[in-house]
């Protein structure tokens, strides 16, 4: 087994992987070492695709790379976002996306307030990081709070489409799904023991409290671009909304 305890070194490896892309050659043309020491695994070098839509074969556990792909997503958000939703993340990321990061995924860091200009790409960042913490099993129950129940829900129906569609995505990590599977609640049951996370979509004057599924409250709540002209047009609308939040 290969000590993915080097962060440094993994970022190196994803760094020489970025190069290669940008020049046109296929990282699969050339092994990408990911260890200190000159030892390979069986005698037999990996390689590590850029994206998940390069790999074919049925066989997750044989798939080249694969467990290194696993272990650099868990440090390296963004190597995460583009090698398993190529299509949603087909642009470079802008420079503050990898701060985005840092501010969401520090767990010191337990009321965050983020603005970004139209078109940043917040919204999609939310939505793998609420993937992403069902992948590695870092949360049970995730809520979703919009404007409205509908503006809620795009983002669960986001999530319910990689499920349903991204299959080696899901292999990998061992997600399935479960019940209920609506656009405005889904489970997903994780591993073999089909531990289910739940994740839901409300308006933000709709009934976001006492939510507890499974004895358990969410551990992640996002609230996304809930104000509007219509709901916080006076003083009483605002101050109504800051109270559910």
């Amino acid at each position: 087994m290969r000590d993915f305890g080097k962060g440094p070194e993994i970022n190196k490896a994803w760094l020489e992987i970025q190069a290669k892309e940008t020049a046109g050659t296929s990282v699969a043309d050339s092994a990408v070492d990911f260890s200190q020491s000159e030892e390979k695994d069986a005698g037999v070098e990996e390689q590590l695709p850029i994206h998940s839509s390069d790999i074919r074969s049925e066989n997750v556990a044989a798939l080249p790379g694969i467990s290194e792909v696993v272990a650099l997503g868990a440090i390296d958000s963004i190597f995460f976002s583009r090698y398993w939703f190529p299509r949603t993340f087909r642009q470079e990321p802008a420079t503050y996306h990898s701060k985005i990061w840092n501010l969401i995924e520090d767990p010191a860091n337990r009321y965050i307030n983020i603005e970004v200009n139209r078109d940043g790409a917040k919204t999609t960042l939310l939505r793998t990081l609420s993937i992403k913490r069902a992948a590695y099993r870092i949360s049970n129950s995730i809520l979703y709070v919009g404007k409205s129940e509908k503006h809620a829900t795009r983002s669960v129906r986001w999530i319910k489409t990689q499920i349903a569609r991204n299959e080696l995505f899901c292999k990998t990590f061992g997600l399935n799904k479960g019940k209920p599977w609506s656009d405005e609640e889904i489970q997903i049951l994780h591993g073999p023991e089909r531990t289910p996370i739940h994740i839901l979509g409300v308006g933000v004057l709709g009934s976001t409290r006492g939510i507890n599924i499974d004895d358990y409250r969410p551990d992640l709540i996002i609230v996304d671009d809930v104000m509007t002209i219509e709901n916080s047009a006076t003083k009483d609308q605002r101050e109504k909304i800051i109270e559910e939040i």
